[in-house]
């Protein structure tokens, strides 16, 4: 049986998750589909956030004509990623081409109340589908919605597979974006609340979020994958300070590492029983966490969080390939 397409469309030259995501959906076997992925975004210049909008909706239509296009998965989230996505979410219906929405917020109510209009508009063709990542995004969705939204966890990249050793140093990765709502200040004071103590631990950072950082800090600009990998391989734990969170990226790819996540509450259900929750924005009530962490690992490490990935490749894959299959028969 020829396998059936669906096409990926979101910031794929990104260095953001949303770009992540698409790699490691793109990289799985899933059963009967194979994919192609079009570039709707570019950081800059900054015309170039929208000019890439008409040559989307070209080769969406070429695909079509040559009967290479099955589905079309378009990855959202909110802001200005919603206007430039409305445009190839208007050519679907107009095309009665399947759709999955896959909404990636971390301030998801927006979103979702613009997919709710988007359900409604389309209930009597069931070609759309709307997914989330979390159960706390479904819970914004009223019941009478929810056959139409389906929850699939992200999953990590290939690449980033668990370490055969790990680090025993007290090393700990922050893994975002150098934007305020990631709360990179709070890791640092926290950190260095810690060091005051003469607990020698040490940070590495990407994205180059601090002017001046201390001697123990080791930071980089955006890195590649494979750089990534070999940076998460020098951390024991990982730090996401961030307050505005969607299920990230790299909390779950350092839990398939095998580090640590310490986390705020927006990555609460992320980590889930596999990683420890600091409520809050106060650097001392984190630094306090954190050395209630250590001092057990150190001490028993039998007692500590040992982690397994709760984020299994292949039940994600089949997953997707479930909905997929939904909307091309219902289609």
């Amino acid at each position: 049986m020829t396998a059936k397409t669906v096409c990926h469309i979101g910031p794929i030259h990104d260095d953001g998750g949303m770009a992540a995501v698409i790699d490691s959906i793109c990289s799985m076997d899933i059963e009967g589909w194979t994919s192609l992925r079009l570039n709707s975004y570019n950081r800059n210049p900054f015309w170039s956030r929208f000019s890439l909008v008409p040559t989307v909706l070209n080769k969406l239509t070429a695909s079509l004509k040559k009967q290479n296009l099955d589905a079309v998965h378009i990855h959202v989230t909110h802001g200005m990623s919603w206007f430039r996505k409305h445009f190839f979410i208007r050519w679907c219906i107009k095309k009665n081409v399947p759709l999955i929405l896959h909404i990636h917020s971390g301030r998801p109510q927006e979103v979702i109340r613009k997919a709710m209009r988007l359900l409604d508009k389309t209930k009597g063709s069931n070609l759309v589908k709307v997914v989330v990542l979390e159960n706390r995004w479904l819970d914004y969705f009223p019941p009478d919605y929810r056959d139409r939204v389906s929850i699939i966890h992200n999953a990590p990249r290939p690449l980033f597979t668990s370490n055969s050793v790990l680090n025993e140093d007290l090393t700990f990765g922050v893994f975002c974006r150098p934007v305020k709502h990631k709360r990179h200040d709070i890791a640092l004071k926290a950190l260095k609340a810690l060091r005051e103590k003469d607990i020698q631990v040490k940070m590495i950072v990407t994205g180059k979020p601090f002017d001046d950082p201390p001697g123990w800090v080791e930071q980089h600009g955006w890195v590649s994958t494979d750089d990534l990998r070999i940076i998460m391989e020098k951390c024991r734990f990982l730090l996401q300070t961030s307050q505005s969170e969607g299920s990230s990226m790299s909390v779950i790819e350092a839990m398939s590492m095998g580090l640590l996540p310490i986390v705020s509450e927006a990555s609460s259900e992320t980590v889930g029983d596999h990683g420890v929750v600091v409520k809050g924005e106060d650097p001392l009530e984190w630094a306090s966490v954190i050395e209630s962490e250590i001092i057990r690992i150190q001490d028993n490490k039998n007692g500590a969080k040992e982690l397994r990935n709760p984020y299994n490749r292949a039940e994600i894959a089949a997953a997707w390939q479930t909905i997929y299959d939904s909307l091309v028969h219902q289609g």
